[in-house]
């Protein structure tokens, strides 16, 4: 759940990183194309497309990997992913 990544973020933007959550996702049934789709656009209007460094947890990485793939205008540097269900689920 996002909410044990809270303090984490925190911690990280107190060390002068921008973290960006985007709670409009939590544990959503949307598909992952529609979860891209919001957060490309969580981002652009941020205006935070460039050297883009996700963390994501779970299905957040697959989603991450959808973005690369088909949202070119998000730039990303780095990708880290935890727990994400690459090899699909059930």
């Amino acid at each position: 759940r996002a909410t044990y990544y809270w303090e984490l973020c925190e911690y990280l933007n107190r060390q002068g990183y921008t973290v960006i959550t985007i709670h409009a996702l939590g544990q959503s049934l949307r598909k992952v194309g529609n979860e891209a789709r919001i957060v490309a656009r969580a981002l652009t209007s941020l205006n935070h497309t460039k050297d883009v460094v996700f963390v994501a947890h779970s299905k957040g990485g697959v989603t991450v990997k959808y973005i690369l793939d088909h949202h070119p205008e998000i730039q990303v540097k780095k990708c880290i992913t935890l727990g994400a269900p690459y090899g699909g689920t059930y």
